[in-house]
């Protein structure tokens, strides 16, 4: 009806109808009919859009139009849940397994608490000399405890292609730290016990562990191998593998080597020189304080010497 009355007065019926209007509603006074024109010129305009959602009964269209809680849920939990759940170490994701060494038996054995479980290691990649009379052993065995202490027993265990020998020992390439290129020959030289082994002569190639593994050429002739020796007696024993212990009596630096002095300073002969090749944070040693190095014993322009590329092969003697 309202439609009707909006039609009539829009299409310039105006003056007929509002009387007919009044008489057909029993008298009303076309002066109040002016007043609902006003407001119903008004009113339709917004009505019509009003109307038509009126017609599905329900303004709880609202709800269905901010449907915002499960789009704030999706992306917290189902991003959280796989990293939660992959979770582990980022070690044993890259397959490094932390163990805690507990005891070193020779150069290629140790002991190590596994996850609560004692096992023992046998040291992939190389053969170090044994206990008994063998010489080498207790050079090996120095430095194998030293390197290990220098992580304070934390160390990683990667598997090779059998698990365990026939004397049930774990077959374990050890890792001190865990390598960005784990194929690198730097990388290896400071975080793979067999390498570090290999570059200080204390062991030989075996099968099994990493195929990047190399022994360095100076080390293939070497056939005699020395306990610990005293600074002074070092030049007798240039050529052999040896452990050389003495008070550090001066240090000096040159490019990116560092010179430990053992006995008497530079520049005389007599001395032994620990020389550290390339090793970034290396403590600073009170002088008089006893270091023993272990590895090769050269001579460079008669002066006996062993060099290092790590602080594995160095030790501080209390």
């Amino acid at each position: 009806m309202a439609h009707q009355r909006l039609s009539a007065l829009r299409h310039g019926a105006a003056v007929v109808l509002p009387l007919v209007l009044a008489i057909a509603l029993g008298g009303c006074v076309p002066e109040n009919a002016a007043a609902p024109v006003a407001t119903i010129a008004h009113t339709p305009v917004p009505a019509p859009p009003r109307v038509t959602p009126t017609d599905s009964p329900s303004v709880p269209a609202t709800p269905t139009t901010t449907p915002t809680p499960p789009l704030e849920t999706i992306p917290t939990t189902e991003t959280a849940a796989p990293d939660d759940a992959a979770a582990g170490s980022t070690a044993e994701m890259l397959g490094f397994e932390p163990a805690t060494v507990t005891r070193v038996i020779d150069g290629d054995t140790v002991v190590v608490d596994l996850a609560g479980v004692e096992e023992r290691v046998r040291v992939l990649g190389i053969d170090a000399p044994e206990r008994g009379d063998e010489p080498g052993f207790t050079a090996a065995t120095n430095f194998v405890q030293t390197a290990i202490s220098s992580v304070n027993g934390q160390v990683y265990l990667v598997s090779g292609t059998r698990d365990r020998d026939v004397y049930d020992r774990l077959l374990r390439e050890v890792w001190l730290g865990i390598p960005t290129d784990a194929t690198d020959p730097l990388q290896l030289s400071l975080y793979n016990l067999s390498q570090m082994l290999l570059d200080e002569c204390l062991a030989v190639p075996f099968g099994g562990g990493s195929e990047h593994l190399t022994e360095p050429a100076s080390c293939r002739n070497l056939t005699q191998v020395v306990g610990e020796i005293s600074w002074d007696d070092a030049a007798n024993h240039a050529g052999s593998i040896g452990t050389v212990c003495g008070p550090l009596a001066g240090t000096g630096r040159s490019g990116g080597m560092r010179f430990l002095n053992l006995g008497v300073n530079h520049p005389d002969p007599n001395r032994f020189t620990i020389v550290l090749f390339d090793i970034p944070n290396v403590p600073s040693y009170g002088i008089g304080t006893v270091l023993c190095a272990t590895g090769e014993i050269e001579l460079f322009r008669e002066v006996p010497q062993i060099g290092l590329s790590s602080l594995a092969g160095l030790e501080v003697v209390d």
